[in-house]
């Protein structure tokens, strides 16, 4: 999202992507306060929805808090593989990515020690995959090459998750 202006359509999005991917309904949005949530167009878009509309109250931690704890856990592994991976900070996004997609395979007590994938998709995700953010790769590459001992592959770094490419 580059404009704030864009976040009807986005929702709109979002909300069709739950309803056919889940087959579920979103029964409440709560917002901080940003004034993009508060145009006529996305209260007309709840109501009609049937979407409870809720708004923290400003400095109110009791009520955002849960919020700001997911905010500091994603912003703190997503600093981890940065370093760890000794990358520059524009990798930001790649290793955002990637904490969201380990995160979402981790096991929690919140959920019965269930992670929030096999929740979501009743199923237990596949670890054999995996791999560490910023390892180096060699994917094969298919070229017309002169002859059959050249290269077929480049060194390159893994940034991103194979089921997060085209998002």
């Amino acid at each position: 999202m580059k404009h704030k202006s864009e976040v009807y359509h986005l929702f709109v999005t979002f909300k069709s992507l739950v309803k056919h991917l889940f087959n579920h309904k979103i029964k409440m949005f709560q917002s901080d306060g940003g004034k993009e949530f508060d145009k006529k167009s996305m209260h007309q878009l709840f109501l009609i929805h049937g979407i409870y509309f809720r708004k923290s109250c400003p400095d109110a931690q009791q009520q955002i808090g849960v919020v700001e704890r997911k905010h500091r856990h994603l912003l703190e592994m997503t600093r981890s593989f940065l370093i760890d991976a000794s990358l520059l900070a524009s990798f930001w996004l790649d290793a955002l990515y990637a904490a969201v997609f380990t995160i979402n395979r981790l096991y929690t007590l919140v959920l019965r020690d269930k992670s929030p994938y096999e929740t979501l998709f009743a199923n237990v995700p596949d670890y054999k995959f995996l791999k560490p953010f910023g390892c180096a790769c060699f994917p094969h590459m298919i070229t017309t090459s002169a002859n059959k001992l050249s290269h077929r592959s480049v060194a390159c770094i893994l940034r991103l998750c194979p089921s997060l490419q085209g998002i």
